[in-house]
């Protein structure tokens, strides 16, 4: 069987998220990502002899985009064989976009069994895009910025205040009052680093559009090795109520030295998770390249046998 690491984009606002909902593996679920790209490595020439074995780096919410997430599959042909990475690269954007999908897949690399896409991340970043109405009450946005931005809509909206508070995160913290509840049996380890965490002016995705001048665009940016359940939405909501005046610095504070799930000040929103976007997860490059299969041609399916058929 071959391990192959994949790296993909997608939009999330039509799909119920990255992972999954169905616990039988034989069953598609190409309402989420992970689905139709199952899907659409059951295309491979020759068929593949098991169902994929499918292991994200990073999940996301249903409306969560990413810019370049990464998986690892598992995937057996025929006669013992691997498929050529350009064979899978090719066969999945091809069927994606049959299919009307939007996800396209960026990068194929056949690894080693050693180099597991979650465990070797080193890191992953978000990007939170902010629109702040210049006029309180103006809520005519672009229609290109629709499911790609949160709109702020409070009145008197303080961007510095917002931004002084962006270290009361950085460094290690106990995230359990900005965690979803764990409904599950794993246990989560709350116990979080983030190493950065910024809000920079940002800018439309069309700037030609004259309705972008009416508001101030705003990119939070968060990174750290890993993150709980909606930790980075309920962050840019407590900064958020922060900057309106909702909340105070020392109701902030009070949720990071009290961590619990009945200590959410219910004077914050989560926000939205359609402006949120999974930038990148980062590898040591030289991981990558020590598990990367060094193959003569001979023990892959050449890619040209694929493109004839």
């Amino acid at each position: 069987m071959g391990r192959y690491l994949l790296f993909f984009s997608y939009l999330g606002n039509r799909y119920r998220g990255l992972q999954k909902q169905v616990k039988n593996s034989n069953v598609l679920d190409v309402d989420c990502v992970q689905g139709a790209l199952e899907s659409a490595l059951l295309t491979l020439k020759p068929q593949l002899l098991n169902p994929p074995v499918f292991v994200p780096s990073s999940r996301t919410d249903a409306g969560v985009h990413s810019l370049h997430n990464a998986a690892h599959i598992e995937i057996e042909s025929a006669k013992g064989l691997l498929y050529h990475p350009v064979t899978v690269l090719r066969t999945l954007n091809r069927h994606l976009l049959r299919c009307k999908h939007e996800i396209r897949v960026l990068q194929c690399i056949p690894i080693t069994n050693q180099f597991h896409a979650r465990h070797s991340a080193k890191s992953r970043t978000y990007l939170y895009r902010l629109m702040v109405a210049k006029k309180f009450g103006d809520r005519g946005a672009p229609i290109c910025e629709m499911n790609r931005c949160s709109l702020v809509g409070y009145e008197n909206f303080d961007i510095e205040r917002a931004k002084e508070a962006t270290k009361l995160f950085v460094g290690l913290r106990d995230f359990r009052t900005f965690a979803a509840v764990n409904k599950g049996e794993r246990q989560i380890q709350y116990r979080r680093v983030i190493s950065d965490l910024t809000i920079e002016r940002g800018s439309p995705l069309l700037p030609n559009d004259p309705l972008s001048d009416n508001f101030d665009f705003w990119d939070v940016t968060c990174k750290g090795k890993s993150f709980v359940h909606n930790q980075v939405r309920r962050i840019v909501g407590a900064l958020c109520a922060l900057g309106a005046g909702r909340v105070t610095e020392k109701d902030i504070v009070t949720m990071l030295q009290v961590p619990s799930h009945n200590n959410w000040n219910p004077r914050i929103t989560p926000a939205s998770a359609n402006g949120l976007f999974l930038v990148k997860v980062e590898y040591d490059p030289l991981e990558i390249e020590k598990n990367t299969i060094n193959f003569k041609e001979s023990t892959f399916f050449p890619p040209e046998e694929e493109l004839r058929k």
